[in-house]
């Protein structure tokens, strides 16, 4: 898939909740760049959650595959 944004080829990844980060990490777990920062406190459910995705790293855009 090409990006919507800037049409680069779109990579297979996986974005990863973490305290105070949202994560894109490749699918052995390490980490490619910190997407988003949050507020969410340790105990939330959502932290550690994992949802399939495609990102660009030309501009930044993922787009998740399943919730």
């Amino acid at each position: 898939m090409n990006c919507p944004e800037c049409n680069n080829s779109m990579q297979l990844a996986v974005s990863k909740c973490e305290i105070g980060f949202y994560n894109i990490v490749d699918k052995t777990g390490k980490l490619l760049w910190q997407w988003q920062s949050h507020d969410l406190l340790s105990d939330d459910p959502e932290i550690g959650s994992e949802v399939d995705c495609e990102h660009c790293q030309a501009c930044s855009v993922v787009i998740h595959l399943s919730q």
